[in-house]
């Protein structure tokens, strides 16, 4: 994995571990895999999906009571943003986005239903995988990940 290389994943999982409720709903994107069981905090409720496993577009996100984490991976912007909009329509206020800096440029001059706000971010994070620049030229090269709020 390296220093850079997705570097920054674990201590952004820590920071959501000591600073946001259990009862959060946690979302990964353009990231490895999360490791869920530091987010659970002993809690057996909490429900994991993933891209590899699930069809996160058909999942009816407004029955989940209880807590949840969905790993999008590197799924594509027009694929995310619907299923991002379903669920910050349905569980608002107590979800918690992990993504790149870079990844978060795609979210500029775009109208969405949903605010966020940056709680939390280092810059030891390198997304290897994700470089659009034909869209953000050198921005895209950005390092670093973040800790959103969706509003």
């Amino acid at each position: 994995m390296g220093i850079l290389h997705q570097g920054g994943l674990i201590p952004a999982v820590d920071y959501l571990q000591q600073n946001v409720s259990v009862d959060s709903n946690f979302l990964f994107w353009r990231t490895y895999k999360p490791p869920t069981w530091m987010l659970k905090n002993g809690s057996a409720d909490h429900v994991y999906f993933n891209k590899d496993s699930d069809d996160l577009s058909a999942i009816d996100y407004s029955s989940i009571s209880q807590p949840f984490t969905v790993d999008f991976m590197g799924l594509d912007y027009d694929q995310f943003l619907p299923i991002l909009e379903k669920i910050t329509t349905v569980h608002k206020g107590s979800v918690y986005l992990v993504a790149p800096l870079n990844a978060m440029l795609t979210f500029q001059n775009v109208t969405t239903t949903f605010n966020y706000t940056q709680l939390w971010s280092t810059a030891w994070h390198l997304d290897m995988d994700h470089f659009e620049f034909d869209k953000f030229g050198f921005k895209t090269f950005t390092p670093g990940i973040g800790v959103y709020k969706l509003l």
